[in-house]
């Protein structure tokens, strides 16, 4: 089960890993993704 943002937020202040740092690295950059109707592109 995946724990709601509020709940890891709660963790964390209360001494628990709660929310992971940043990884800016986590993506490879060539990711694909479908443009669907309502969504921006800039």
């Amino acid at each position: 089960r995946r724990a709601g943002t509020a709940e890891l937020v709660a963790d964390q202040l209360l001494g628990g890993s709660g929310v992971e740092s940043f990884d800016p690295t986590r993506f490879d950059g060539d990711e694909e993704f479908d443009v669907v109707e309502g969504m921006t592109v800039e």
